[in-house]
């Protein structure tokens, strides 16, 4: 018996599937191009967001660094008073900026890209980093540097750290520098004085060395280590800090307004002061405290009376800061300097010539051990039994008693001038979160 198949049937059947299974499979395909199309154009409206938000911490870094000429690219504010802008056109989206003060050389930038717009976004990017103080990085490599007029050193005076001068260094009796000496040019180190470490210097005239000697000429002293003559003489050193830096340390200053006449601290109260121009003197009264949140350039004298003290506002941290005299500085008996921590100073600056007691232009009858003396066209002059961390000056006389104790945090110190410097991005901070 003969058994006839449908063939069409199946044919029909089989086509039927396979066409089934093209168009399943274009299907999938077209789903699986649109998903990958709308995730590129995501990442790339990501990739937009970003820079729009990283535009927006650049302009608020603009104007907190600007002057009265950009108020009007800052929405009308500048400087300290700029706290960010809303719905700002950037390429093909908008910016927000939100700033907030951290402390008072602290600073941090919300800032959110969106594309196209806020109120219906496609994307966003919100970029949060913080904005610090600018500092200026002094370095002080020697306990006191000594310009052309010298070191002079009163009975059992002493300098616990290395000295470098430009003019002689005389003892009295009993001096000891606990480190190594130089005495540049043809300038000589004489008179009893005890060197811990080495000792360089044109002429050595009744002196005792620890270390070794480098010299031309000596005579009545004793050298322990190896002597080195002839020797060529040290090089005259110029000092660490340049008239254009305090130039703009006083610019600095003044960007924080004028005071204009004497500024005097009543006996017993506390005040915070700064950044500061004070067109005048600058007396702190028995027992009054100042509190130091910016630099300060004094056109005046400063006097400290009895019991007067000047820190660091706790936010500089291990910054250091600088209060300038074109005057004289007067510190009498318990007057107090201190910085913020253990690591930072105030810089006290006299460009005085002349004109004090002793005819010095900075003198100090107390202890100042957070503070660094700096008086580079005049003389400083310690009274007996004070302690002082760095001294440098034209001229230098250490009464009977007084210890220069120097700190070696000082090597690399940064100095500050609080909310009048320039702000620029704090390094580790920079974090997007979304």
């Amino acid at each position: 018996m003969l058994v006839y198949k449908n063939t069409k049937g199946q044919a029909l059947i089989l086509t039927t599937i396979f066409m089934l299974l093209i168009l399943a499979s274009s299907s999938a395909l077209v789903s699986w191009s649109t998903q990958n199309s709308n995730i590129s154009h995501y990442l790339d409206r990501k990739i937009i967001t970003k820079e729009i938000a990283k535009a927006g911490i650049e302009k608020a870094l603009f104007c907190l660094n600007g002057d009265a000429t950009v108020a009007d690219d800052c929405g009308g504010l500048y400087g300290q008073d700029y706290t960010g802008e809303t719905n700002v056109n950037f390429g093909n989206g908008v910016f927000l900026t939100t700033i907030t003060n951290i402390d008072l050389k602290t600073k941090q930038i919300e800032s959110t890209g969106y594309y196209p717009d806020v109120s219906n976004p496609k994307a966003q990017t919100t970029i949060h980093t913080q904005l610090e103080i600018n500092s200026d990085e002094v370095h002080f490599n020697f306990g006191a540097q000594v310009g052309d007029g010298g070191l002079t050193m009163g009975n059992n005076a002493g300098v616990m750290g290395n000295v470098y001068s430009n003019g002689d260094i005389v003892g009295s009796g009993g001096n000891n520098i606990s480190y190594d000496v130089w005495s540049a040019g043809t300038s000589s180190l004489i008179s009893n004085v005890e060197v811990g470490g080495d000792a360089h210097a044109d002429i050595i005239d009744d002196c005792d060395i620890v270390g070794d000697a480098y010299y031309n000429t000596i005579s009545g002293s004793t050298v322990e280590g190896t002597e080195y003559s002839p020797y060529p003489n040290p090089e005259l050193l110029d000092f660490p800090i340049s008239n254009e830096q305090i130039e703009e340390w006083k610019t600095e200053a003044s960007e924080g307004g004028e005071i204009n006449g004497n500024f005097i601290q009543t006996g017993g109260e506390t005040v915070e002061l700064g950044p500061k121009k004070i067109i005048g003197n600058l007396t702190l009264e028995n027992s009054s405290t100042l509190i130091l949140t910016g630099g300060l350039h004094v056109t005046g004298n400063i006097s400290l009376l009895s019991g007067a003290s000047i820190r660091l506002d706790e936010s500089y941290g291990e910054r250091s800061g600088f209060i300038i005299a074109d005057g004289i500085v007067y510190i009498q008996n318990n007057g107090t300097i201190t910085g913020a921590d253990e690591n930072s100073f105030i810089m006290l600056i006299s460009l005085a010539s002349e004109g004090g007691n002793f005819d010095s232009v900075i003198e100090l009858k107390n202890n100042a051990e957070g503070a660094v003396l700096f008086a580079p066209n005049g003389l400083i002059y310690l009274h007996n039994g004070v302690h002082v961390t760095e001294i440098i000056g034209y001229a230098i006389h250490l009464s009977n008693t007084a210890v220069l104790e120097y700190d070696f945090g000082l090597m690399n110190t940064n100095f500050s001038s609080g909310p009048g410097g320039g702000w620029a991005m704090k390094k580790g901070t920079w974090q997007e979160i979304k």
